[in-house]
């Protein structure tokens, strides 16, 4: 075989292999319910990178997804959560409705914002509850400007280091 042909074979075995990664970078990290997320996102100043990994962590893109604690959604929004963003907001959305469930959860991500000045204190709050990170910061176990080795709760700790994770992945694949 020439040297030749083993370079176009090599070249393609190539630019197949950068294909299938590309594949499975869009599998594992999908775009859906892109036309809600970018509106919401635009419309409330937040990064669509974040909400998509938020919808990652908390549903991996399931609609149909529910928690023992009892959220549901792609954004595992609990029941609770969406009464008082409701009449927040004074909207009247339906956290079962996938389209809904995102703007609910972008709504309260953006009540949440208001309330903390970290990423990870907003992410640590939309995990444990607005109340549980204020306990942590009144007693000291983290700061009120979100600096901290961990967090008390293990799995609060895990999720925002998830969700941190796939927002870099969401903002290094896009």
């Amino acid at each position: 075989m020439s040297k030749k042909k083993v370079e176009v074979i090599l070249l393609c075995g190539a630019l197949f292999l950068l294909l299938v990664v590309v594949i499975l970078i869009y599998c594992i990290f999908p775009k859906k319910y892109e036309t809600a997320v970018r509106t919401c996102t635009t419309e409330l100043g937040l990064e669509e990178e974040l909400v998509y990994a938020i919808i990652k962590a908390e549903s991996g893109f399931r609609e149909d997804a529910s928690s023992r604690a009892g959220a549901v959604g792609l954004m595992q929004i609990m029941p609770t959560t969406a009464r008082f963003v409701r009449e927040l907001y004074g909207v009247s959305l339906r956290e079962e409705v996938p389209e809904e469930n995102i703007r609910l959860g972008c709504l309260y991500l953006c009540y949440l914002s208001e309330k903390f000045d970290s990423t990870e204190l907003i992410l640590a709050a939309y995990n444990a509850g607005e109340g549980t990170v204020r306990s942590w910061m009144a007693s000291g176990e983290i700061a009120s400007d979100g600096k901290f080795s961990r967090l008390p709760f293990a799995e609060t700790d895990r999720y925002v280091r998830k969700v941190k994770f796939f927002e870099k992945c969401y903002r290094i694949f896009y």
